[in-house]
């Protein structure tokens, strides 16, 4: 009987070692882990909201930058037919390596006073010149200007045209006819060769002796016109320039 009391006792030791040991958690410890989760599940909602913010400001930076190219293009194509005589009113003309093929003798535009003139091309002179009298000096908001009278060409030997222009700069002319060197001023002038419209220095002389009253030098010709000395008149000008030539009838 004792032995089996013995047993008993043993078993129910061996059967309390056998429980397993339940951890006990604090609420304030499930509060604490909530918490850190709708922490960071809001976090992360920040952040997605920041992203798509993002996204939608780069998508309308590239847009604008878009614009902003396509704007420049039509600035530039523009700007580029303002300046360019149309293709099919562009008269013919002979090219070496890209530069305009002329000859000795050309008509010449001027824009203001819109006028057409024989031009000799002269390519030993440094600077162009056109024929000026009565040229008369004077000052305008500080600067130094020059009025002139520029000859209509077919208008008889008493028809004139009155121009001023701002001086660009003054060159001194030693003249073998003379002790002294003579003080002349240079003037900026746009003309027309052929479709070719340029803005260039041209020095203020009386050139009445002269066959022709405009000189086209060097400072013209360089990296754009060739000079074929046996030949006249390898240019033509465009239609609508002549169709702006002053009448000198009137």
């Amino acid at each position: 009987m004792l032995f089996k009391l013995q047993v008993f006792v043993l078993t129910l030791l061996l059967s309390a070692c056998a429980i397993p040991t339940v951890q006990h958690v604090e609420p304030a410890d499930v509060s604490r882990i909530e918490q850190q989760l709708l922490d960071q599940s809001v976090e992360m909602l920040m952040l997605q909201e920041q992203n798509a913010q993002m996204q939608g400001l780069l998508e309308g930076l590239e847009q604008t930058l878009k614009q902003i190219a396509n704007r420049q293009n039509a600035l530039a194509a523009a700007a580029v037919r303002a300046q360019t005589i149309p293709a099919a009113s562009q008269p013919v003309a002979a090219s070496t390596n890209g530069k305009m093929i002329v000859g000795e003798i050309e008509p010449i535009y001027l824009f203001d006073p819109n006028l057409v003139y024989d031009a000799r091309i002269d390519s030993g002179a440094q600077t162009s010149s056109i024929d000026a009298r009565n040229i008369t000096r004077f000052e305008r908001d500080g600067k130094a200007w020059v009025r002139f009278d520029l000859p209509v060409p077919g208008g008889g030997a008493e028809k004139f045209v009155t121009l001023e222009r701002k001086v660009v700069r003054n060159v001194r002319i030693l003249q073998s006819t003379s002790d002294g060197a003579q003080r002349r001023a240079v003037v900026h002038m746009q003309f027309a060769i052929g479709s070719h419209k340029q803005v260039a220095e041209f020095t203020l002389t009386g050139r009445d002796n002269l066959t022709f009253p405009i000189l086209i030098g060097r400072n013209v010709l360089r990296d754009i016109m060739l000079v074929d000395v046996g030949k006249q008149n390898k240019t033509k000008l465009p239609a609508e320039l002549l169709d702006q030539v002053t009448d000198v009838k009137k």
